[in-house]
């Protein structure tokens, strides 16, 4: 069971081995980190950061805030320490 960053950081690392990303909802998040949202969106980068990951965080109307990690890669569509916000429908 998931009960901290800790446990988060080797779950993500666990997908990232056969997967591309690794999507995170939000009622995870704000069980690992009781923040709010804009202090949430800040951890989460620092998080990322902290792990050599690329976060980008959606805001939807069907799940709230969501956060889909991946590994960094020079490849990337989004620059090496990047934190992207969307909101999205």
């Amino acid at each position: 069971m998931i009960q901290s960053p800790l446990d988060l950081s080797v779950f993500i690392q666990v997908t990232l081995k056969t997967q591309k990303n690794c999507r995170v909802y939000g009622d995870l998040l704000r069980f690992c980190w009781d923040l709010s949202d804009p202090e949430l969106k800040d951890a989460l980068g620092t998080f990322a950061a902290q792990y050599q990951w690329n976060v980008e965080i959606h805001e939807t109307c069907r799940y709230g805030m969501v956060a889909d990690f991946r590994e960094r890669s020079e490849h990337s569509r989004f620059g090496p320490n990047s934190l992207v916000v969307k909101a999205s429908d």
